[in-house]
């Protein structure tokens, strides 16, 4: 059994990721730029959070977070829950 079906959960998102896709090779942006600050923007929205910050990974996303609670190696007396 598959882990996931890739081509199953993009077929109803085809168009839209194929249109996105253009909009950034057609605009050379491929770093930050409108397509970037409209995700952050809608991800802030969802979350019902001030801002959104878009990263390149999930690690990224994870190191991110750490810093942002000040969470250095070694320091696990930082990691508190935060309700």
């Amino acid at each position: 059994m598959p882990l996931c079906d890739v081509q199953a959960q993009n077929r109803d998102l085809e168009k839209p990721l194929r249109e996105a896709v253009e909009r950034v090779l057609r605009s050379g942006q491929v770093i930050l730029g409108p397509e970037v600050e409209a995700l952050e923007e809608e991800i802030a929205h969802y979350c019902g959070a001030g801002y959104g910050i878009g990263g390149s990974s999930g690690s990224d996303a994870l190191l991110l977070a750490l810093a942002a609670r000040a969470i250095a190696p070694g320091n696990a007396s930082s990691c508190v829950a935060v309700n």
